[in-house]
């Protein structure tokens, strides 16, 4: 269906059938996220895990850290959460934290199936000297790449801008441009879905491979590995094997190899 091999008179009804089906899948993939629900554990602080600082050449000391939703019994963990935070920085970087910093805290889930979003929001709403609340719902891509031919793979990782919800170029750059913001004080991102796994996975693959030089291999095993010891969900998966191809086909990473791992876990 999506092999450009039509001729001029069934050209427009090709375009519409692939028109169609991409609306389709795109539709089915956005239910299927709006119908799930959220399954409630608790804060994991072994879940935070950090991404990228500011060097002190930047004259900045600001910070980004992935991770789970830092909630417990409804109650918003703020103190295990910057504790989970120093640790994961001393552990995986060796660096140390500011004492006093600025949190700026990212919930990648959509409201309508996040019932603890009220304990998030109002916590800032309560302590405005601590940070803020933002919300950016992510939810992921349901077209496999595998499923267009070289010219129309091009052409949607091109304009993945305005062909997808996440617009994960616009917003690999508008994290990196919040991360390199100065302040008055120190600041420190903290971005999270649930599990810390599959949409937070897809953002970090997204950024590991744009500005910390990872591999989408990389990117993608490291994901399916540093929380879970399972493969993240299809739909965040997409989404980052598309964002690959941008990269790719942008020129920002021409050697870019976007085809799926198949080690430690499988993607089939």
């Amino acid at each position: 269906l999506f092999l450009p091999t039509h001729t001029s008179g069934d050209y427009h009804q090709l375009k519409s059938m692939r028109a169609f089906v991409v609306s389709f899948l795109c539709a089915s993939a956005l239910v299927a996220l709006l119908l799930s629900t959220t399954v409630e554990a608790g804060f994991n602080p072994d879940r935070v895990k950090y991404v990228d600082s500011t060097p002190a050449s930047s004259g900045m000391n600001n910070w980004l850290f992935r991770g789970d939703e830092p909630i417990s019994s409804h109650t918003f963990q703020y103190d295990g959460l910057v504790a989970a935070m120093k640790a994961a920085a001393q552990a995986q970087v060796n660096l140390t934290m500011p004492d006093s910093f600025y949190l700026i805290d990212i919930c990648l889930l959509n409201p309508s199936n996040y019932k603890d979003e009220l304990v998030e929001k109002k916590f800032f709403e309560h302590n405005m000297n601590l940070g803020k609340y933002i919300n950016h719902p992510v939810v992921g891509s349901g077209l496999p790449p595998a499923l267009f031919n070289e010219t129309a793979r091009r052409e949607h990782a091109l304009n993945l801008d305005t062909k997808s919800v996440d617009k994960l170029p616009l917003n690999m750059q508008r994290l990196r441009n919040l991360l390199y913001t100065a302040e008055s004080v120190p600041v420190v991102i903290y971005y999270h879905c649930s599990a810390g796994m599959d949409r937070t996975g897809e953002i970090s693959g997204s950024y590991y491979m744009r500005w910390l030089n990872k591999t989408f291999q990389e990117s993608l095993i490291y994901d399916d590995t540093a929380i879970e010891d399972r493969n993240i969900k299809i739909w965040s998966r997409n989404a980052l094997q598309w964002y690959c191809y941008n990269l790719l086909y942008t020129g920002f990473a021409p050697d870019m190899n976007c085809s799926l791992p198949t080690e430690p876990n499988s993607h089939h």
